[in-house]
């Protein structure tokens, strides 16, 4: 039993830290046309993000829920629907309650946006998203 409980602090602390890394694949814009198209490695620790492009800008920033009932500034509809397909940030984006974004600032003067949301499909519930950078790269975000 003294085992288990000292097993408590650990379990909360992982649950709460939420450590996990995600992939962002390029779908459009200058990475896209690469062969073999490089596919970008996302840390998330919490609400912190943390990438490195592959010319070696390195980027970092704090993701944040919208709420259910705001409509986000500037959202990366379009690229939505560009990954997913035609409707899709109205249909399964907007107004979501796990509706997250994040803007990530880089060592070089550059950023990067990303969205996610988690969508139910078959009982299931899976994390999506797309991402966009400032030299037009758009990226299909998974784990």
């Amino acid at each position: 039993m003294q085992k288990k409980l000292k097993l408590l602090p650990l379990l909360a602390a992982l649950l709460a830290g939420c450590v996990a890394t995600a992939y962002l694949h390029p779908v459009q814009g200058p990475l896209a046309t690469q062969s073999p198209a490089p596919v970008v490695t996302l840390h998330v620790v919490g609400y912190s993000l943390s990438l490195t492009l592959p010319d070696g800008e390195t980027f970092s920033g704090k993701g944040a829920r919208v709420p259910r009932t705001q409509n986000p500034t500037d959202p990366l509809s379009a690229q939505w629907d560009l990954v997913y397909g035609s409707g899709y940030y109205v249909a399964n984006v907007l107004g979501s309650v796990s509706y997250s974004i994040a803007t990530l600032a880089g060592s070089k003067g550059s950023t990067v946006r990303i969205e996610t949301t988690t969508v139910a499909s078959g009982g299931l519930q899976s994390q999506v998203g797309v991402a966009l950078d400032d030299k037009g790269d758009v990226f299909k975000l998974t784990l």
